[in-house]
């Protein structure tokens, strides 16, 4: 991995590894038909693991860049998140529309645009192609707001905006639970400011002297035992009660996902959680935006195909086959179009404070 000048931010492997994990949550959500893990919604809990992850590492980078002039910082921080984002998201959309997967063409804007979640919630039902996206489209209009709150806000001021994040949440989801609304304006970004924002709140609690005792409960075994068992409690009820899914739901999931986080920062030996560095499964984490953007398109591309039409058909078989596929997909595209278009992210010189090696949780590894 690219190693920037000093003073840098270490390299954490473990978080790749977590990325593995909630892509391959996403992937059990939508190609495998039914079965244990299948039921205890692993898709939303990826997402929310992808959420919390954003909202750590985009704060963390936003923090480093305090004492730097808003106009650079701003440009540097969109011009790296353009690169890294935009270009696979540009090509499956190009691609889905050549082949006229679903309803992209008369949506293929919305999708380029990043206003896909604001057409799902305008339309109150799923578009047909590329309502993945929607997750995509909620991190990004996160940056366009986050990058202003921390580069304007001191330390101390910023712990009130993530505790105004958890309420825009929580009384956004009651408002859809107790309306006539319909759920699917959740897909917006108030819907799910609480999961980036618990991100936001380990990284502000780390460099806080008042507040470190957050990141030393939630990188504790014990908080990550008790957050996982209120999640599994959580996820079994939500099959019989709506209350929970609707409202708690992103809460119980990120708290859990926050302490997954925490712990694998950390980088101390342990073989509860080692094997997130094992270089496989980085490596599927390295890849995990590709093969979410892609992964969508891989149904109705292989339905077209007489020989490949098996995959498509259900079945344990055809599920991990389509697993195989997304993997593959992402790789190639990593290799042959991400990676390259990557190499062009410090063409502003980079500018961080002086601080920034104080945002470094463990050693890398």
């Amino acid at each position: 991995m690219e190693r920037e000048s000093e003073p840098t931010l270490s390299y954490l492997p473990r978080f790749d590894g977590l990325r593995a994990v909630a892509i391959m949550g996403v992937l059990i959500e939508h190609f495998v038909p039914s079965g244990f893990l299948r039921s205890l919604s692993p898709g939303g809990a990826g997402v929310t693991l992808f959420f919390v992850l954003s909202g750590f590492l985009i704060t963390r980078i936003l923090i480093s860049y305090r004492g730097v002039s808003i106009r650079i910082a701003a440009r540097q921080f969109y011009w790296r998140r353009f690169l890294r984002l935009s270009p696979p998201l540009y090509l499956a959309i190009t691609f889905a529309v050549l082949f006229g997967f679903g309803s992209i063409r008369r949506y293929w804007w919305v999708h380029a645009l990043y206003l896909t979640n604001f057409q799902i919630a305008m339309a109150g039902q799923w578009l047909g192609s590329g309502d993945h996206f929607w997750s995509l489209c909620t991190e990004e209009q996160f940056y366009l707001l986050w990058v202003f709150i921390v580069l304007l806000t001191s330390q101390e001021s910023l712990f009130i905006y993530i505790l105004i994040s958890f309420f825009v949440t929580l009384i956004f989801r009651s408002y859809v639970y107790f309306s006539n609304d319909s759920s699917l304006i959740t897909v917006l970004l108030p819907g799910n400011l609480a999961s980036m924002a618990a991100g936001a709140l380990l990284i502000t609690a780390f460099m806080s002297e008042s507040y470190k005792w957050i990141w030393m409960a939630a990188a504790s075994k014990r908080w990550l035992i008790a957050t996982a068992t209120v999640f599994l409690l959580v996820s079994f009820s939500i099959r019989f009660m709506e209350m929970p899914r609707a409202i708690f739901y992103p809460f119980i999931a990120s708290a859990f996902s926050a302490c997954l986080v925490a712990a694998a920062a950390n980088g101390n030996a342990d073989p509860w959680l080692d094997w997130l560095s094992w270089k496989p499964v980085r490596y599927v984490g390295r890849i995990s935006y590709g093969i979410y953007v892609y992964h969508m398109f891989l149904p109705p591309l292989v339905s077209t195909i007489p020989s490949l039409q098996w995959v498509g058909n259900g079945g344990l078989i055809g599920s991990v086959a389509l697993i195989g596929l997304s993997v593959g997909i992402a790789h190639l595209s990593w290799i042959f179009i991400e990676s390259p278009i990557l190499r062009y992210k410090n063409r502003f010189p980079l500018a961080r404070s002086a601080s920034a090696a104080m945002l470094n949780p463990a050693n890398p590894s």
